[in-house]
């Protein structure tokens, strides 16, 4: 690996890791829990930009799922998560948000119609698919391309305490 590549997955590391996913944590850990799951759905489609090197389509946010997320139904989590819950803070219908009840993680109680969305188990399946993808784009010089795309098209988003 190069020392440009090495450069960018260090910058990647910061504001994927640090900065976006950490603030996932301050987030569910601060009593924010909708704002969390807000912040996973944005978290998938930041993922799937800089795995895809571009800007996202629908397509890319569910493959992506599809790829790292697996287990997760990609069209469900697109239209009812990211569309309902970031765009009009609501849900499409398929599911019951909760936390600190891990065993429910994905229960659909008969009748009831809903799946249960545990934010602990989402945020860590999104931790396992965040390692999955890094680990990938180590040994890929084709994904190391593509991040590299997005990182020129994007940059990376930082929050400074000083001009």
């Amino acid at each position: 690996m190069t020392d440009k590549q090495k450069e960018l997955i260090g910058q990647m590391n910061t504001s994927l890791i640090d900065m976006a996913f950490g603030d996932i944590i301050r987030a569910a850990n601060g009593g924010a829990k909708m704002g969390a799951f807000i912040l996973c759905s944005c978290y998938i489609d930041y993922l799937a930009g800089f795995r895809f090197g571009r800007r996202t389509t629908r397509k890319d946010y569910k493959e992506f799922i599809k790829l790292y997320l697996t287990g997760y139904d990609p069209e469900t989590v697109y239209h009812d998560l990211r569309c309902g819950i970031v765009h009009n803070y609501s849900e499409g219908g398929s599911y019951t948000f909760m936390h600190e009840l891990p065993d429910l993680h994905f229960y659909k109680p008969g009748g009831f119609g809903k799946i249960c969305l545990n934010l602990e188990n989402f945020i860590s399946d999104l931790e396992t698919a965040t390692q999955k993808y890094f680990n990938e784009l180590e040994n890929s010089e084709e994904l190391l391309s593509l991040a590299s795309q997005r990182l020129d098209e994007i940059g990376i988003l930082r929050v400074s305490d000083h001009l």
